[in-house]
């Protein structure tokens, strides 16, 4: 707003005015009553009117009763004197004739009120008219309105003949009202008094645009008519109309308007004297009258505005282009350009003439759809260049600016957000707009919803983003990729890089679609040249990653289709250094001309040519990345393999280049020994593999990085650094699969294997030990070949963890038939006596899980050298020398067996034993069956002569039968062929072999004669579990004998353990330390419980060290320092599994039987003597001793579910950390599933023989847990171990013995060592019941209705938990309804009996303050999410229970019964306690909104809101709790109970002065009744407030009716005047509660006391109309409220308050203020106390709504207020608010600023709960 005078006139303030101050319209009452008071006829003629007035009931009920008093008030009058002065009781006249203009009378009464008007107006003629237009005019200017046709020509007359005579001076603070009450007969053009009330409001501006006016008066008129296009929507098209008739054009004086930029004007001086005035003083209410009118809700306003701007204030108007701020004319350009939005062609052409100029008759396009190329066509025409000229020169930085405006708007709703990129859309379907600031728009709007992106709501984003996504696609590329290589350009600088810019830039490319084919093709080419070419100056530098990363995203921007169209070759000088500056500057211009608006500007040079040079660059940047060691040599090379993957026509050289340039780094990198990063390598493998597919290389060039990588990627699979074993062996398989033809790979796994066979040499000259060689090759197999299970032909095999495509037999095939060599090298070591690597080697296949692919491949390696055998028997030398060959051969394959079987463990017999093996016939053989078979057919072939195959062949024969397979080759008969190879020596008297053959038979006899008692070795086995353990007791038990021994073991052997278990150096040996544990575990007995409690805590120690390392090592930065973090914890496990299988079963072994143990023998030995009293049970063990012993297995059971539960938890939720490394999550996958199945498998073992125990420490787990997921895979593990039939009685076990242990047996008693309280328990309960499957209700039912039924037997010990168990019930009711199991019926009823009964339980068990305090969830329940899946509160429970009573009952008659019980037992005692309403808590108003809701006639319920509304504690509450919670109890109380209104009011007695007597009696009766009174008024205000608006519109006569007669109060009645200030709150909940239009009735009313409480502020006023100082304070809010909001019917009387025009800032210099505040401002501010300073007041407002007018709930108490005499309050409190009212409104309505209604609510509602104000 422009508030600097306008040139010729000045603004004058009313302090500094120097003339006399006002005569308050009070003072002129005085005058007038003292004149017909002095005068007896007058006297006699105002007693006539009294009566007549008198007459007046407080509410007529008949229409007739009005007209008849009319009659009387007409006869009144009609009989005054001759000449009479002054009409005495003009105000009461007036008001009661205002009051029969009630819109709901009839046309009737409204023409004879109209009579009585006329009469009034020529009787007593203009200046009795003038003197008291604040009298008549609030009565007449709302009639038009409502007014019939046949009332309207006597209204039409009246404005005619009188109203519109007054003088200027006396009409004009009234202008406002008088065009308000106009206009509504102006919305219907065709109506029938249309002209006349055009002519009446043209006669009003003709008077004031008439010569004789002041100039004070000019252009009043139109600045007051904008006023009220501005405030008032709903007479917009009465004004519309009348605008479009009236308002002169506002362009240059004396010429028409035109396009050229030398008539742009250089101001308001520009214009006509009387075009001028119309926007002086204030050229923005201008503006904001075609704003408001442009963004009206109508279609048909909008229409007419835009016609109107179109045609009367251009955008080259002098007005717009110097007459306003820049900031006027972007709102006027926002408002217009929102017309957009409703995609109206017609709206939009409109739009388009007001943007563009006008247009000549040739260039109005014959189609309303023209193309873009047609548009562009048409650009050489003068009236296009034209039109772009007027654009660029008028409007573009106008819209630009509220373009942009929008765009950093700080609303965050969709809507808001949507409105500048569809506005922008809609713009661009215009070349002219579009083009011209196309390219200014577009980053801003991708910066704003870049920044919207990460701070709005997800789905707010998404729609908005629909929005943007429509904006963006709406661009032209050349214009998007303009502003972006711009963009790209800026930040790109060497050294300084915009980090946040480049993020936005790969923001937009991930977001928007950049699949358009000149996009793809063009553009990402040329801005891919360009940041290679920036890219090189961040050689080396810290900001090279994020450029990388941009230059990668536009990399994938480019699809594969792309490069079918790349076939034309490049010139070879385009791609040199000389030929890239010549293109880059050609790429340059050509997006420099593209912003310009050249449409059509060249391509800077052929795709080709760019993609060449592109391809180059990235060469060269890879070449010298990994020249210098750069630390983004991985990014570069990435970026080059996505670059070629999509323009492959890269050269030979330049592979070449790249392909040395690795190999040199590689090697640079292997001499150093320095360990590269395996993502490095990953890029590496991936571009050299592509290179050999795409470039057609000899065998010599074409793998000479085959050994290097392979070399790299063989130092990732060292146990030690387990991170990456997955991803390397799939990179070295993958190395292979491209070099498959030329054995490249084969070649280079045998020369890492070279340490295996260089035992010499290896440590001083190879980097790699043989046993770390070994290990790695351990890895490689494990991870390449399918882990088979425990038995095949039983079971499925699991693929391997390098397998990511599946279980390809020709694939495992290969890769064994590669790895063969190798492998044999490794086998080769077993035969060694004492090695290192040969114990390396023995553990590893001793445990192998594919060793049956190791055992099939021996086979298959036997069965094919001798058929090589049998087919090279010939007598030629080379035949002979070929067998030679051959024999030593098949010598070494058995060899091979003999080193496995001889060192083998139980494991590799069982996959000998079960590997199937085809032969010859097409028979399948077991393994061990085909080795023997293949043994004793080379033992019997009678050419064979090789002395050394045949002792190979017995020694393994013996060990076979010696072996515990040996039963599988009983039906071989072994003793007959060995007879018979015996009878061949003794025929050729062979003694070398006789000896071996004899021992040989021997066994194999012995074989043939064994019982078939063995179980067949195929058959899995598994080490000592406890299932296992459990099952081999009970057999002990029952066969009455056990195994146990009584022997303990030596002293130190315990701390050896733990120290090997703790030791870093023995963790390459931890499954030799978990077999010899098991081996010795045995000889414990009962001594293990000694040290049982110390080992289980190393074992859990040492896991959760290395389980932490694990993780560690997982995340981006770990790394791990211990060897093999997974594998220890998985032979840690085992420990833990052996020792505490042992524990349990010497657990139950003694507690068996009562009677003494037999004594068993003794070793001699002085050790045996020691420890034979130590560890030997001396007969049957004491109860205290067994339950020490059971004690100390639990604990031991407790800290390895801990330990097992925290490994299972990470296993089922490594990959959400925010730390998780993505490069190594296959091998992390494969990490966490064998942990997972380790720790299952260990849970459910101790689950199984220890349910009770192991249960609670689940639940203790699950209660302590501070995180979602792993309490929820608590209650998971839980539900798949076993069937909810099993768990659910253990858990009612662990319930009932935390609270009635004595009633349990001692069988399902638990030690109690977990700390769990029954809360927690119940609660795990509630969570176990609410995952488990409907379905599964058929299993817990009965034994849950049973434990019900145990509760009601003795519910007290129970009280604790009784809401979790109500809980209970509603949550089976809940599952109840989704299954069919049962009978519905019976099951139904029988939980509802059991709710009721619970119900009541809990109401006897638990006090009424107990409910009175707030329900806390157990400790640590704030934290825990598994607990505080829902408050367990008393109050919250029943409050979920009441919403769905329906569910949980089975009839009406139990839900009422229900809901009376709640509410007589919790919230009627609450209600009438003597802590109300401070004992309501939030829940319990929550418990009572939602039984108000479930049962709305119910009467008890209803009884206790009425008894609470009703004491005047309530209003004692909080405003806040008032306004969430009672105003919507209180709204069900009322919403179907309509008398509930009309109880309150009829409490509202009338004012009354008899019977009141004097002394203490008498005014404690007034005191009674004024607090009475004042309580019912604000229950009516609460009643208000609570409903929704107009629900109680049909009381309205009733409120009116009590407004007149409590108003009617004085200091003397009773109740007394102290109400008027809760009248005046009533009146502020009316405004707020009932629709502008309902409010008309109420207007005198509420005028008329308005206006007596601020005259009353007047000093000499001797009768304050019984104000007092908290009346005055409330009636100043009524006004400040009525002022914010604004009604429609209140601006037709807001002049009597405030200056509602520009008087309120621009003040003429005669100016007399007339507005009723300004005019008491102005009295009380002539005083002589006026250097007392003012009293702050608090301003409740914000700086982007509209804020109140006057102060909040001030800075002063109550009680001051109370206390300040009169003058002083109405000098230091109201005063500084009178004075600033009506320029403070002024401003709000410039603003534009809608009100906030929420604002005015709180404030009320704040001071209905202040009880200070209320008499005690």
């Amino acid at each position: 707003m422009n508030l600097d005078p306008p040139s010729g006139r000045r603004s004058v303030s009313p302090a500094s005015s120097g003339r006399a101050s006002p005569v308050p319209r009070a003072e002129r009452r005085a005058v007038e009553d003292d004149l017909y008071r002095a005068d007896k006829g007058l006297r006699r003629y105002g007693a006539l009117i009294e009566r007549a007035i008198n007459t007046w009931e407080t509410a007529p009920q008949e229409w007739a009763d009005y007209i008849a008093f009319l009659a009387r008030l007409l006869k009144a009058l009609q009989s005054h004197p001759k000449d009479a002065p002054v009409l005495p009781h003009t105000d009461a006249v007036a008001y009661k004739l205002a009051q029969c203009l009630n819109p709901a009378l009839p046309s009737g009464v409204h023409q004879k009120a109209l009579e009585v008007y006329t009469y009034i107006f020529h009787t007593f003629g203009l200046d009795h008219l003038a003197g008291h237009l604040h009298d008549y005019l609030p009565g007449l200017a709302p009639v038009l309105t409502f007014a019939s046709l046949s009332v309207r020509p006597a209204l039409y007359l009246l404005f005619e003949h009188y109203i519109i005579k007054i003088p200027l001076s006396d009409l004009r603070s009234a202008t406002k009202a008088l065009i308000l009450s106009l206009l509504p007969a102006l919305e219907e053009e065709t109506g029938e008094d249309f002209g006349r009330a055009f002519a009446i409001l043209d006669s009003l501006h003709d008077k004031y645009a008439s010569e004789n006016a002041s100039e004070a008066h000019t252009g009043f008129f139109w600045q007051t008519l904008f006023l009220c296009v501005v405030t008032s929507p709903s007479r917009r098209q009465g004004a519309l109309n009348f605008l479009t008739r009236k308002l002169p054009k506002f362009v240059s004086s004396g010429r028409k308007q035109s396009t050229g930029a030398e008539d742009s004007g250089i101001g308001l001086d520009a214009l006509s004297d009387g075009v001028r005035d119309v926007v002086t003083p204030e050229p923005g209410l201008l503006v904001r009258c075609f704003a408001a009118g442009l963004r009206d809700s109508n279609a048909l306003v909008q229409r007419g505005f835009l016609e109107l701007l179109v045609t009367n204030l251009p955008l080259n108007s002098p007005v717009l282009m110097g007459g306003v701020e820049a900031r006027d004319l972007d709102l006027l350009m926002s408002a217009a350009t929102s017309i957009l939005l409703r995609r109206d062609m017609g709206l939009n052409r409109r739009l388009w003439s007001w943007l563009l100029g006008p247009e000549t008759k040739a260039a109005i396009s014959p189609s309303p759809a023209s193309s873009p190329s047609e548009e562009r066509h048409s650009l050489g025409t003068s009236s296009s260049a034209s039109q772009r000229q007027y654009f660029n020169e008028y409007a573009k930085v106008s819209l630009l600016r509220s373009v942009l405006t929008m765009f950093s708007s700080s609303d965050d709703t969709a809507a808001s957000r949507s409105r500048p990129y569809r506005i922008c859309l809609s713009l661009l379907d215009r070349w002219e707009i579009g083009g011209a600031m196309a390219s200014d728009v577009f980053l801003p709007a991708m910066q704003s919803m870049y920044a919207f992106s990460k701070t709005g709501l997800p789905a707010t984003v998404i729609e908005v983003q629909r929005s943007a996504s429509a904006f963006f696609d709406g661009m032209e590329s050349r214009v998007i990729w303009a502003v972006i290589n711009e963009e790209l350009q800026a930040p790109i600088v060497p050294h300084h890089v915009e980090i946040d810019s480049l993020a936005m830039m790969i923001w937009v490319f991930e977001t928007f679609n950049t699949q358009d084919e000149e996009m793809v093709t063009v553009h990402i080419p040329l801005s891919m040249l360009e940041v290679l070419n920036r890219l090189q100056s961040f050689a080396g530098d810290a900001d090279e990653t994020r450029i990388l990363e941009l230059a990668s995203t536009l990399v994938g921007l480019v699809p594969q289709r792309a490069s079918d169209k790349m076939n034309t070759p490049a010139q070879s000088d385009s791609c040199t250094s000389d030929g890239r500056e010549p293109l880059l500057r050609a790429i340059a211009d050509f997006y420099g001309h593209v912003r310009q608006g050249d449409a059509n500007a060249p391509l800077p040079s052929d795709g080709a040519t760019v993609r060449a040079m592109i391809v180059g660059l990235a060469t060269d940047l890879a070449v010298e990345a990994l020249h210098i060691g750069s630390r983004n040599i991985q990014g570069m090379i990435d970026l080059l393999f996505e670059i070629r993957a999509r323009w492959p026509e890269s050269s030979a050289s330049q592979n070449s280049r790249v392909e040395c340039a690795i190999v040199q780094y590689l090697e640079r990198a292997q001499a150093a020994r320095e360990k590269l990063a395996l993502p490095m390598l990953s890029s590496f493998t991936a571009y050299l593999t592509a290179g050999t597919s795409r470039v057609d290389t000899t065998h010599a060039t074409a793998t000479p990085w085959v050994p290097s990588i392979a070399a790299c990627l063989w130092t990732h699979l060292s146990p030690s650094s387990p991170k990456y074993h997955v991803e390397a062996t799939r990179l070295l398989w993958q190395l292979e699969v491209s070099t498959n033809a030329e054995d490249a790979f084969e070649v280079a796994l045998l020369d890492l294997m070279r340490p295996v066979n260089d035992a010499t040499h290896a440590a001083a000259d190879l980097p790699l030990t043989r046993e770390e060689t070994v290990r790695r090759f351990e890895v490689l197999w494990n991870h390449s070949v399918p882990l088979q299970a425990p038995l095949a032909g039983h079971g499925q095999s699991r693929r391997g963890s390098s397998l990511a495509g599946g279980d390809d037999p020709a694939r495992v095939a290969h890769r064994i038939e590669v790895m063969s060599d190798s492998l044999f090298r490794v086998i080769d070591l077993m035969r060694e006596p004492s090695s290192l690597a040969s114990e390396v080697t023995k553990t590893w296949l001793s445990s192998l899980p594919s060793l049956d692919s190791v055992v099939g491949l021996l086979l298959a390696r036997l069965q094919a050298l001798r058929d090589t055998y049998h087919e090279q028997r010939q007598d030629t030398e080379a035949s002979k020398r070929d067998e030679r060959d051959t024999v030593r051969d098949i010598e070494y394959v058995l060899s091979h067996f003999d080193g496995l079987l001889s060192n083998g463990s139980t494991w590799v017999w069982t996959c000998i034993a079960a590997v199937d093996v085809d032969n010859d016939q097409d028979d399948s053989h077991k393994g061990i069956t085909a080795l023997a078979t293949h043994c004793i057919q080379l033992l019997n072939d009678q050419q064979t002569s090789a002395k050394n195959l045949h002792r190979t062949v017995i020694s393994l024969l013996q060990i076979l039968i010696d072996g515990p397979a040996a039963i599988e080759l009983k039906h071989l008969r072994i003793d007959e062929a060995v007879l018979i190879r015996m009878a061949t020596c003794l025929r050729e008297e062979d003694a070398a072999l006789q000896s071996s053959l004899l021992r040989l038979i021997t066994a194999a006899i012995r074989l043939r004669v064994r019982d078939e008692d063995q179980p067949p070795l195929g058959e899995p086995r598994r080490r000592s579990s406890l299932a296992m353990r459990q099952q081999s007791t009970t057999i002990a038990r029952e066969g009455g004998n056990s195994s146990a021994l009584s022997m303990g073991p030596p002293p130190q052997l315990m701390q050896i353990l733990r120290m090997a278990f703790a030791s870093q150096a023995a963790r390459l040996y931890l499954d030799q330390w978990v077999t010899f544990l098991s081996t010795i575990l045995p000889t414990f007995a009962s001594a293990i419980f000694t040290s049982l409690l110390p080992l289980v805590e190393t074992l859990c120690t040492q896991t959760k060290g290395l389980f932490a390392g694990l993780v560690t090592m997982t995340g981006t930065h770990g790394s791990s320092l211990v060897f093999a973090p997974d594998t220890a914890i998985l032979h840690l496990l085992d420990a833990l599994e052996v020792t505490l299988a042992r524990a349990h079963e010497c657990l139950l072994v003694e507690g068996m039987s009562d009677e003494p143990t037999r004594p068993q023998a003794q070793a001699n030995g002085f050790l045996s003597s020691v420890t034979s009293g130590v560890f030997k049970a001396q007969g049957p063990p004491s109860k205290t001793a067994h339950a020490n012993s059971r004690l100390t297995v639990v604990l031991a059971f407790q800290d390895t579910i801990r330990t097992c539960l925290d490994i299972w938890a990470w296993t089922n939720s490594f990959s959400t950390g925010s730390q998780y490394d993505r490069s190594s999550s296959a091998t992390t996958a494969h990490n966490a599933q064998r942990l997972r199945n380790k720790t299952r498998a260990l849970l459910e073992q101790m689950f199984a023989v220890e349910t009770l125990e192991s249960l609670e420490i689940l639940i203790g787990y699950w209660q302590s847990e501070q995180q979602l997921e792993p309490a929820a895979s608590v209650l998971n593990l839980v539900q798949t171990m076993q069937r909810p039939k099993d768990i659910l009685p253990v858990i009612l076990d662990v319930l009932c013995g935390r609270i009635t242990p004595a009633a349990l047996p001692s069988t399902r008693q638990s030690s109690q060592t977990t700390d769990l309280t029954a809360t927690e328990v119940a609660l795990f309960l509630l969570a176990y019941i609410q995952i488990t499957d409907d379905d599964a209700l058929d299993e817990v039912w009965a034994e849950t209705i049973t434990f019900f039924k145990d509760v009601l037997t003795n519910p007290l010990p129970y009280r604790h938990i009784m809401p979790v168990l109500l809980a209970l019930v509603h949550l089976l009711s809940q599952k109840l309804i989704n299954t069919n199991y049962g009978e519905q019926r019976r099951m139904r009823r029988e939980l509802a009996e059991t709710y009721q009964k619970l119900l009541a339980a809990l109401f006897t068990t638990m006090s009424s303050s107990a409910f009175a305090e707030t329900q806390e969830s157990p400790r640590h329940a704030h934290a825990n999410p598994a607990v505080a899946m829902a408050s367990m509160g008393a109050l919250s429970v029943l409050h979920r229970a009441v919403e769905d009573l329906d569910t949980i009952l089975d009839s009406p008659d139990r839900v009422t019964a229900v809901i009376t019980n709640i509410q007589n037992s919790v919230l009627s005692p609450m209600i009438h306690g003597k802590t109300f309403p401070r004992g309501m808590s939030p829940e319990h108003l929550d418990l009572q909104l939602a039984i108000t809701r479930k049962a709305p006639m119910s009467k008890t319920w209803k009884k206790d809101v009425s008894d609470a509304l009703n004491d005047p504690r309530l209003f004692t509450s909080s405003h806040d709790l008032m306004q969430t919670h009672w105003l919507p109890i209180i709204h069900q109380w009322a919403a179907r109970d309509k008398d509930r209104m009309p109880e309150l009011l009829a409490r509202l007695t009338s004012p009354t002065t008899a019977g009141i007597m004097f002394g203490v009696g008498a005014n404690a009766a007034r005191l009674e009744a004024d607090r009475r009174t004042q309580l019912n008024l604000r229950r009516v205000c609460l009643l208000l407030l609570a409903s929704p608006i107009d629900t109680w519109i049909t009381y309205l006569r009733d409120y009116d009716e009590k407004l007149i007669e409590l108003f009617g109060a004085t200091a003397s009645s009773s109740p007394s005047s102290v109400i008027k200030a809760d009248l005046c709150m009533l009146c502020r909940a009316l405004t707020l509660s009932l629709g502008t239009t309902h409010l008309s009735p109420l207007w005198p009313t509420i005028n008329g006391n308005l206006q007596a409480a601020l005259t009353s502020m007047l000093k000499n006023r001797q009768n304050h109309a019984g104000f007092t100082n908290l009346g005055l304070l409330q009636a100043c809010k009524l006004l400040d409220q009525l002022v914010l909001l604004s009604p429609d019917e209140f601006q037709l009387h807001e002049w009597l308050y405030i200056a509602d025009t520009v008087d309120a800032v621009y003040r003429p210099s005669e100016y007399t203020a007339t507005a009723l505040a300004d005019q008491v401002a102005e009295v009380l501010g002539s005083s002589n106390l006026e250097n007392q300073p003012a009293l702050e007041i608090s301003a409740s407002h914000d700086t982007n709504e509209r804020r109140h007018l006057v102060f909040g709930h001030g800075s002063m108490e109550i009680d001051d207020l109370k206390a300040m005499d009169r003058e002083d309050f109405v000098r230091v409190v109201l005063r500084p608010f009178l004075t600033q009212l009506s320029i403070n409104a002024y401003e709000d309505t410039y603003s534009m600023e809608p009100p906030v209604l929420d604002h005015s609510r709180r404030d009320l509602l704040r001071d209905l709960m202040d009880l200070s104000t209320v008499v005690t």
